[in-house]
C-alpha cells in the first residue's frame, strides 16, 4: 500500500515536472499566438480611446467603412471585405439598422433578398470618424521604424491569405529586387534631436523605390499628397493617379540611392535630393529631388523630379 502511494507521488511529481518542462519550452514572450493576442488587445485600447467611446465597436465600424467604400455591395461582398461570416454579419447589420446607421429594404430585383445601404447617420459617422480611423492605424504602427511598417502590414496580409508569400520574397533574400538595402534608414547628419525626422524622410523616399510598397495602393494613397505631381527623367509630367496606377518595378532590377541629403525649407517642408542608380547591363543614373510636406497625418510627398545623367557626364551638377 505504502509502495503504491509512493509510486503515485513520484508519478504525480514527474507529471508536474513534464508540464513545467513543456511550459518552459514555449516562452510566452516569443510565442506568435500570445503576441498577436496582446497586439489585438493594444489595438482595441487605441480604438476605444479615439472612436469606441462614440458608440460603435471596431467590428461595426469596419462594416460601415466597407459599405461606404462599396456602395450597393451585397452581403457576400461585405463579408469578403470584413472577414465576418454571413450569419455574424447579418446580426451586426440588424443591430446597425436598429441604431439608425444602416437601412435595409427588400430588393426590387429579388424579393427574397434585402438591399442594404448606409443611412445618412452612418455616412456622417464614417466621414466624421475617418481621420480618427487613420490616427488609430498610425498609433498601432508608431513603435515600428517607418521602413518596417509596410513590411509588417504585408506579413499580416500573408498570414491571412490575402497575399502570397512571394510578396516578401525579394525582401527576405535582400538581393536585387529589394532595392535601397539595408531596410533601416541611415543616420542623419547631426545625429541629434532631428535624427528621427531625417531618418523618417529617408525611409519614406526609399519606400518609393521598393517594389512591395509601390505595389501597395493604400500605402501610396496615404503617402502621395492630393496635389502631387512628378517631372520624369524623360520630361513627361505624371499625375498622382498615374503614379499610383503604375505597375511595380521588375523584381530582377537592382536600385541604389546615394549622396542622400535632406535640406529643411521650414518646420513642415523639406527638400530631399540624391542620385539614383539602376543597375542592369549598364548603370543608369538620375539626379533626383523630392519635396516632402508634414501634415497632421504625417509626411506626404508633394513633388518629385528626375533628371537624366548622361553616361559621359558628371553624376551631379
Amino acid at each position: 500500500m505504502e509502495k503504491a502511494a509512493r509510486r503515485a507521488r513520484l508519478d504525480g511529481r514527474k507529471s508536474r515536472d513534464n508540464a513545467e518542462a513543456r511550459a518552459a519550452g514555449l516562452p510566452l514572450e516569443e510565442a506568435p499566438g500570445h503576441l498577436l493576442r496582446r497586439c489585438h488587445q493594444r489595438s482595441r485600447e487605441i480604438y476605444e480611446s479615439l472612436i469606441g467611446r462614440h458608440g460603435l465597436s471596431r467590428q461595426q465600424f469596419a462594416v460601415l467603412i466597407a459599405m461606404a467604400g462599396d456602395p450597393g455591395a451585397s452581403l457576400t461582398r461585405i463579408s469578403a471585405a470584413t472577414g465576418f461570416d454571413r450569419n455574424t454579419l447579418a446580426e451586426m447589420i440588424g443591430r446597425l439598422v436598429k441604431q439608425g446607421y444602416v437601412t435595409r429594404r427588400r430588393s426590387k430585383a429579388d424579393a427574397r433578398a434585402f438591399a442594404i445601404t448606409l443611412a445618412p447617420k452612418g455616412a456622417r459617422f464614417v466621414a466624421t470618424m475617418m481621420p480618427r480611423a487613420h490616427e488609430v492605424q498610425r498609433r498601432i504602427l508608431a513603435p515600428l521604424p517607418p521602413a518596417l511598417r509596410p513590411v509588417f502590414v504585408r506579413c499580416l496580409r500573408i498570414l491571412l491569405g490575402l497575399d502570397s508569400p512571394g510578396a516578401l520574397a525579394a525582401l527576405a533574400r535582400m538581393e536585387p529586387g529589394a532595392p535601397c538595402a539595408p531596410l533601416l534608414p541611415a543616420q542623419s547628419r547631426d545625429g541629434g534631436e532631428g535624427a528621427s525626422a531625417w531618418d523618417r524622410l529617408r525611409a519614406y523616399e526609399e519606400s518609393m523605390w521598393r517594389r512591395e510598397t509601390r505595389a501597395d495602393r493604400s500605402y501610396m494613397e496615404r503617402t502621395l499628397a492630393p496635389d502631387f505631381f512628378e517631372f520624369g527623367r524623360s520630361g513627361r509630367v505624371y499625375t498622382r493617379e498615374q503614379i499610383i496606377g503604375m505597375p511595380p518595378r521588375p523584381a530582377a532590377a537592382n536600385y541604389s540611392l546615394r549622396d542622400f541629403k535632406v535640406t529643411p525649407i521650414d518646420d513642415d517642408v523639406a527638400l530631399v535630393t540624391y542620385v539614383s542608380e539602376v543597375h542592369g547591363a549598364e548603370v543608369v543614373r538620375g539626379n533626383r529631388s523630392s519635396l516632402w510636406r508634414k501634415t497632421r497625418d504625417g509626411w506626404q510627398l508633394s513633388f518629385h523630379q528626375g533628371t537624366a545623367v548622361l553616361p559621359s557626364g558628371p553624376v551631379s551638377d
